[in-house]
């Protein structure tokens, strides 16, 4: 979907922001309020599918950073 080095490292951190602000929204409203479970376990799933997809970012930028400073050495 998205390649880390077309993002940046700006477009990570934006989009790690981004992942706070909606995994925040989603413990206030889906899990700390009475909500139909059908649809507690499908938001869950999605959540858990964008938090997959976010630390598969952070941990592509991280290796592409040191793999770039072993390169220069």
């Amino acid at each position: 979907m998205f390649k880390v080095e077309r993002l940046g490292t700006w477009g990570v951190i934006i989009l790690t922001t981004i992942y706070l602000i909606l995994i925040n929204t989603f413990f206030e409203y889906v899990i700390n309020r009475e909500v139909n479970s059908t649809i507690q376990i499908v938001v869950a799933l999605i959540a858990l599918a964008y938090t997959i997809f976010t630390l598969k970012l952070i941990v592509n930028l991280v290796y592409n950073f040191i793999k770039k400073e072993e390169k220069n050495d």
